[in-house]
């Protein structure tokens, strides 16, 4: 599954660790999520993406990533895309969100949970 070039999905990425998770080269949307064609991604707005992705890596006491890049993850056998959303979300929600920190610690015990799911692998 491909994972948005975003904070949040980077945090995901992170989190889930390299046995789930692969890096390859950046896309850049090029039609809005109702279809309509964008600009192609200048530098300066890759670099802004890139900004605001490490921003929200940091509040999360999380490394930056590397520049220019995106992720892919391998979900077991019978866990998709929302139930994984799912899991991160309500770890998310259900403390303050300020602080980051915490929140990444829950996000990871709940990816940590939905990865290693029974039956599901």
């Amino acid at each position: 599954m491909h994972l948005d070039l975003n904070g949040w999905t980077a945090l995901i990425a992170y989190l889930a660790g390299p046995e789930y998770v692969s890096q390859r080269p950046a896309t850049y949307p090029t039609h809005s999520r109702d279809g309509h064609p964008l600009e192609p991604a200048t530098d300066e707005i890759r670099a802004l993406i890139h900004e605001a992705t490490a921003e929200y890596l940091a509040h999360a006491g999380v490394p930056e990533q590397p520049f220019g890049v995106d992720w892919e993850i391998s979900l077991p056998a019978g866990v998709d895309e929302g139930r994984l959303h799912e899991a991160c979300m309500a770890a998310h929600h259900a403390i303050d969100p300020n602080n980051g920190r915490l929140a990444a610690q829950r996000m990871l015990t709940a990816l940590r949970e939905v990865l290693a799911e029974p039956g599901r692998g």
